[in-house]
């Protein structure tokens, strides 16, 4: 051995003093290595064989496959989430919509991102058709990190209201928050509005600022299969596996629809004041954004009390945040002085459109009941002598009694809720049928005068 080594140590000597150079190595059985390097064979290299492009790997999970579904994401975006886990909640976001069936006709999906306010410019639903386009756009540029107050009621409101979701098909909200919002009792009202307009909503709550009773106010029921409790960002990595599954797997909620066409030919006045005022906006939003079709004969206007503005008046069918102030101070203006504001809008209203089925939707409470029970009758004798059908919505906790009740000339317009209009899902699909009945009721005696 010692012989060998001397050997290799003489030869690499004489090669320096020689000027030539060697390389030794002992895996070569021909010793090549001992040859001056530039005597050596060339290597012998294998031709390069070009493969062609591998196609994205398709992760679409097989339950998604073809499945008919609106999803809106809500990311978080205040100032209690650092933007790196803001970042993780878009690569979740990607993670999601890569196991997705996206196609006009399948699933589409939404994203937006919220603090004090909604991003103004989110992802809608009809943006993009396909999936790469949709992956490359889930980005921070597109979806800002905001910073600021967590305004979870906002989102949640923006996404119930929008009119691009398809009816009768499963439609889905996923909120992804790190705690509680800035006014849980709106937040909740607004999850509860969503519910009841065929929403599933999931939450994920994540951190260490956890507040699990608004979360389980805003997630469908059960809370163990719409409710993900995470200690940090990083396990959104497990959501993104079991998510998809989940709200691939869910039918559509069917509820109260109204229909219309531009054979329909309609007004609907909405009257309130005083402590009501909240549940009127809630309920007319909520009948708003369950009709669908050609509205272009559909009239509505808003008497409320602190939405005293003329524009709000005979105004093309839409929500009443187009035309009011929802948290404006009202003057609590009488009821009977509402009414006699109906009234006239009833006949502007008819000079302009023709004739039409004119609807006026009346909320009452035990306040405005106390001090004007008798101009209230005489005002619903009035409307009724005129052709005008009315609905009452009682939120009074004793109710209107016989007598008023007499006056409404199909007692089934008579709505009930008995102190709030919290969870009586039955009762809002009551007042969404009965007004759509009234709505789009035959017009006896022709069609409107063309104006």
């Amino acid at each position: 051995m010692a012989s060998s080594i001397l050997f290799v140590i003489s030869v690499v000597l004489l090669g320096r003093a020689f000027g030539q150079s060697f390389e030794y190595n002992y895996a070569d059985p021909d010793y090549d290595q001992f040859r001056p390097t530039a005597e050596r064979d060339p290597p012998q290299v294998r031709p390069l064989v070009e493969r062609p492009p591998q196609p994205e790997r398709d992760q679409t999970i097989e339950g998604c496959l073809n499945k008919k579904m609106d999803i809106y994401f809500v990311l978080d975006s205040s100032t209690s989430i650092y933007v790196l886990d803001y970042r993780r909640q878009l690569q979740f976001a990607r993670d999601v919509v890569a196991r997705l069936d996206i196609n006009p006709s399948s699933t589409r999906v939404g994203l937006l991102t919220f603090s004090d306010q909604v991003n103004e410019r989110p992802i809608e639903l009809n943006r993009y058709t396909n999936k790469g386009d949709l992956l490359l756009n889930i980005k921070e540029d597109i979806l800002p990190y905001r910073t600021g107050i967590t305004n979870t009621d906002l989102a949640i409101r923006y996404v119930r209201e929008n009119r691009d979701f398809r009816q009768d098909i499963t439609k889905v909200i996923v909120v992804i928050t790190d705690g509680g919002s800035r006014s849980p009792g709106q937040t909740a009202r607004e999850a509860e509005l969503a519910r009841e307009q065929g929403f599933y909503l999931f939450v994920i709550g994540v951190g260490q600022y956890q507040e699990p009773a608004e979360w389980q106010s805003i997630a469908s029921d059960p809370d163990s299969n719409f409710i993900y409790n995470l200690t940090n960002f990083l396990n959104l990595e497990v959501v993104k596996a079991t998510l998809p599954s989940r709200a691939c797997s869910l039918p559509p909620l069917l509820v109260g629809n109204c229909r219309v066409s531009n054979l329909n030919y309609g007004s609907i006045f909405y009257v309130a004041t005083g402590r009501v005022l909240d549940n009127a906006y809630q309920l007319s939003n909520n009948f708003v954004a369950r009709t669908s079709g050609d509205s272009s004969n559909i009239h509505v206007s808003y008497i409320l009390d602190n939405c005293d503005t003329p524009t709000a008046e005979n105004a093309f069918f839409a929500s009443p945040e187009q035309y009011c102030s929802r948290y404006s101070a009202g003057s609590n203006s009488p009821l009977s002085e509402l009414l006699t504001r109906a009234e006239s809008a009833t006949i502007t209203n008819r000079q302009d459109f023709g004739d039409n089925n004119q609807v006026v939707v009346l909320f009452l409470d035990d306040d405005s009941l106390r001090f004007n029970s008798d101009q209230i009758r005489s005002k619903l004798q009035s409307f009724e002598a005129q052709g005008v059908e009315i609905i009452v919505v009682d939120i009074s906790r004793r109710g209107v009694g016989t007598a008023l009740q007499n006056l409404i000339l199909r007692r089934e317009n008579y709505i009930r809720f008995s102190g709030s209009i919290t969870g009586q899902d039955q009762l809002h699909r009551s007042l969404i049928e009965r007004t759509c009945t009234a709505l789009t009721r035959p017009i006896e005696e022709g069609t409107p005068e063309e104006v």
